[in-house]
């Protein structure tokens, strides 16, 4: 389990020019019945800064900077969670996981987050591809 849980938490770029990052994410969600469910998604998305300290001009963290981890993971969570909620489990199972990707791709799009703390740097989901969802709850409780 514990190999599990450090898998969750790596970034990494794609290659070594781009700017797109891959993101892989377990997220705990409930249905709307309250069916609890794990979500495993693979993100990926370009992480642009408007500071100069943050990257150099190829792209490479130039310090340990890794805040764009934890908001990529806040974020890609809580559009999981929004889109998960409106279901309850038995249409959850019948579902065809690529609406749901298409549901929580569609969801990232229209979200902007207009902070000080965004002005910084800029956040843009490029696909949010669910790898599998498992069911942790009985459904005939």
């Amino acid at each position: 389990m514990l190999f599990i849980s450090c898998l969750f938490s790596c970034i990494h770029k794609t290659n070594k020019d781009s700017r797109q990052f891959e993101n892989l994410l377990e997220t705990s969600v409930l249905s709307k019945d309250s069916k609890e469910f794990t979500l495993y998604t693979r993100n990926f998305y370009v992480f642009e800064s408007v500071g100069k300290e943050l990257f150099n001009e190829k792209g490479y963290f130039i310090d340990e900077n890794t805040e764009s981890q934890y908001l990529v993971n806040a974020m890609v969570r809580s559009y999981v969670r929004s889109v998960i909620g409106k279901y309850d489990a038995n249409q959850l199972i019948m579902m065809d996981k690529t609406e749901i990707e298409k549901q929580i791709q569609e969801l990232s799009n229209s979200m902007k987050m207009e902070t000080d703390y965004m002005n910084e740097f800029d956040i843009r989901f490029n696909v949010i591809l669910v790898d599998k969802i498992t069911i942790k709850t009985n459904i005939t409780e």
